[in-house]
């Protein structure tokens, strides 16, 4: 029961992200004859961007070419569901806010220039059910995604997740080249003869342990992902040297951890990492600095293990 209805939303899901303008058209339609609509899109909030900012995500209508930018800023609150457009004459008519939990994922932007600027009541209780109802999808949209990019044991990103974090990072790293990012391509040592030694399960509790340790001493606007057994990606926007400072710091950290089960324990947490630097110039994708970094983990672990390594080292 549970999988078939997993199912059913993620293909509603499918469906909205395919287009959401035609799902609403349709809904507004069975509400309301008298809601004439020129032009409808719905705008999703940028998760990788620091300000508002809203990107175009679908649109319809006669005058849907009008739209010449695809980015916009929206003065919502958690509170505000309906925004009327302040400027007489100029861009929407009516904006809905789509919430979820606690704060606006996407805007739902009306135009009806039969009407300008003179929605009834009853029209603007239509658009509330209409914009709580987005609410729920959205709400689904964010449980579906779970299940899609986290990793089960960790909680933190998977291999999968990491693909979506590195393209929206890829983009907004094509609007602003001259940010600095640092990519580590981190694998613990000698995990295998832990489980080996002890207990399968001592080896998942060495791990969940390591990356809620590891979690605390990274920043929340770092990309953390579990992209294999014992094997992790961290990436930064911070220039190499800082990050390797960083590692640095996190590889004695763990020297001093301990994590215990029954009668077993292990006294410390080792690892091996590479570091390697994104150069913009060269056009470089995350992909391959990626690449760049596990080669440089190699290396460490044939030198001798709890080590870093970046570019210079050899």
């Amino acid at each position: 029961m549970v999988a078939r209805q997993y199912l059913r939303t993620a293909e509603l899901i499918a469906s909205l992200t395919k287009g959401i303008h035609e799902f609403v058209k349709v809904l507004l339609k069975n509400l309301s004859e008298d809601l004439k609509v020129n032009r409808l899109a719905i705008f999703v909030k940028s998760s990788s961007s620091t300000t508002e900012e809203y990107i175009l995500r679908g649109t319809h209508g006669p005058r849907s070419h009008d739209i010449l930018d695809s980015r916009h800023e929206f003065p919502f609150d958690f509170g505000t569901r309906i925004v009327k457009n302040p400027t007489p004459g100029v861009g929407w008519d009516v904006y809905v806010a789509v919430h979820d939990d606690t704060e606006v994922v996407a805007v739902l932007a009306i135009d009806d220039t039969n009407k300008a600027r003179n929605f009834t009541s009853s029209q603007l209780d239509i658009l509330n059910a209409v914009g709580k109802f987005l609410d729920v999808i959205f709400q689904q949209r964010s449980n579906i995604d779970n299940f899609r990019f986290i990793d089960p044991m960790t909680n933190i990103l998977n291999r999968r997740g990491l693909d979506w974090k590195i393209n929206e990072l890829q983009g907004e790293l094509l609007r602003s080249p001259h940010i600095p990012v640092s990519v580590a391509f981190v694998d613990l040592d000698e995990f295998g003869q832990v489980n080996k030694k002890h207990q399968e399960t001592f080896g998942d509790k060495l791990l969940i342990a390591f990356v809620t340790e590891f979690l605390h001493l990274v920043r929340n606007d770092d990309i953390f992902a579990r992209v294999g057994g014992d094997e992790f990606v961290v990436i930064w926007k911070q220039p190499m040297e800082t990050m390797k400072k960083r590692m640095e710091q996190i590889l004695d950290h763990f020297s001093q951890f301990e994590v215990k089960e029954g009668g077993f324990a292990e006294s410390a947490i080792s690892f091996s990492a590479g570091l390697y630097q994104l150069n913009a110039q060269d056009e470089e994708n995350l992909q391959r600095a990626i690449r760049k970094a596990n080669e440089l983990m190699r290396k460490a672990k044939r030198a001798g293990k709890s080590r870093i390594f970046t570019i210079n080292n050899h």
